[in-house]
């Protein structure tokens, strides 16, 4: 015999054979029992429709509540980053004005550093000077 996916084998009653089969072993023990296995698994099926039903209102409000969650401390943090932003916009800006008043602090070093190297080249060439004199002669 062939065995369908759920491994019972395949019905080849007709509809005609069915409804015999039912008039016949209708109000018997067996359909009795049948019935209230029908009936049983009815119910349990209900139940359990109705748990899952319950488990996945459950699960979207959690996840609506997450998601609420999330959104809140994402404007919080966008805020917060707002806030450190404009602050240190003010303070660049008042650093910058600072330096704009102050003025070449370090301009002086660096005419020190080139009339010291002017210096040195003035020194170097008049050495140079003297010494192709002295070797030219």
């Amino acid at each position: 015999k062939k065995l369908n996916k759920d491994s019972r084998p395949k019905s080849k009653l007709t509809d005609k054979e069915i409804e015999e089969l039912d008039r016949l072993i209708s109000g018997t023990r067996i359909a009795q029992e049948i019935n209230d296995l029908h009936s049983k698994r009815r119910l349990r099926m209900k139940k359990l429709r109705k748990h899952m039903e319950a488990e996945f209102r459950s699960r979207s409000e959690q996840m609506t509540g997450l998601i609420r969650t999330v959104r809140v401390k994402e404007y919080n943090l966008n805020k917060r980053i707002e806030s450190v932003g404009a602050q240190m916009h003010v303070k660049v800006v008042s650093l910058f004005e600072q330096e704009q008043k102050a003025g070449g602090g370090w301009l002086w070093p660096f005419i020190f550093l080139f009339v010291l190297i002017l210096g040195g080249a003035a020194f170097g060439w008049s050495k140079y000077k003297a010494h192709m004199k002295t070797h030219l002669l």
